[in-house]
């Protein structure tokens, strides 16, 4: 067992199958999401937002959204987060500073701070004995999450968390060994016999799969599979789900304004300067 808390909770981390129904306090929430905002980031302008969902209907939502995942409907609360230069846009626009965000270069910035700022609230969320779930597919339907919640431009949704007490054990998924992305000094490709030996263990887990459950056997046999990779690029990374994703990921950009439109200029309504009369002193000895 690693003696150092925070390595230990990087190692053991996994994905939680199940839920208490007992809620989560605002006030943890809250402490997640401050922790959270400590991860490392490209600017100081955090270009970041967090959704807090607990409503059941919007959460049931979501989970039809997402394919149906009874997880979502059924976690205490939800975490959406969302890449945000909305709120950036609108005080360089209050502060007359000249800010162009309609560009890949802070597009990209944005999305890994947020990416990070995420992460970091999971290794919060085990260091304060919750447990979360990962749920990466929001890009997939991104467009259909951004007209759920009412985002408004330059507002797009990036990843969600499923956060509460843990209930079972949590499911922690197969690694490849870390000798698979350590190059020294320039890239080295892989070899044949590289790859073979790297993906070795993730077939064997196919073969077992296969053999303890029924319905996954079955779904292999519909899609015509044989193997773990032939599985993932026909299911997870299906040409039509593939197709479905990026055009609500398309239609998200777009209607966000990282599309061929750049987004409307904010709004801003200043209060008018208060004109204080100078006394006259001229008077005065």
């Amino acid at each position: 067992m690693d003696k150092n808390p925070v390595i230990h909770a990087l190692r053991s981390r996994g994905n939680a199958t199940a839920f208490m129904p007992q809620d989560v306090p605002d006030e943890l929430i809250a402490e997640v999401v401050d922790i959270g905002t400590h991860a490392p980031g490209g600017t100081q302008l955090q270009p970041y937002a967090v959704i807090v969902i607990r409503d059941r209907a919007r959460r049931m939502a979501l989970a039809k959204i997402l394919g149906d995942q009874p997880w979502i409907a059924q976690a205490p609360a939800l975490l959406l987060y969302c890449l945000d230069l909305y709120r950036i846009q609108k005080w360089a626009a209050l502060k007359e500073a000249s800010y162009d965000v309609h560009n890949l270069s802070v597009f990209l910035s944005s999305l890994i701070d947020t990416v990070a700022f995420a992460q970091a609230s999971v290794v919060a969320c085990e260091a304060l004995g919750l447990s979360s779930r990962w749920e990466s597919t929001v890009l997939d339907a991104a467009s259909e999450i951004v007209e759920l919640e009412g985002l408004p431009h330059l507002v797009l949704p990036v990843v969600m968390l499923g956060v509460g007490y843990p209930k079972g054990q949590a499911s922690r998924a197969h690694r490849l060994p870390t000798e698979t992305f350590i190059h020294r000094d320039v890239y080295g490709p892989a070899s044949v016999e590289d790859i073979e030996t790297t993906y070795k263990e993730v077939e064997n887990l196919f073969t077992q799969w296969k053999l303890v459950a029924p319905e996954f056997r079955k779904q292999c046999q519909s899609l015509g599979v044989e193997n773990m990779a032939q599985y993932i690029f026909a299911d997870r990374l299906g040409e039509q789900r593939v197709q479905r994703a990026l055009q609500s990921l398309g239609n998200a950009l777009e209607r966000a304004g990282f599309g061929g439109t750049p987004p409307p200029e904010p709004e801003i309504h200043k209060r008018p300067a208060i004109q204080i009369p100078m006394p006259n002193l001229s008077g005065l000895r």
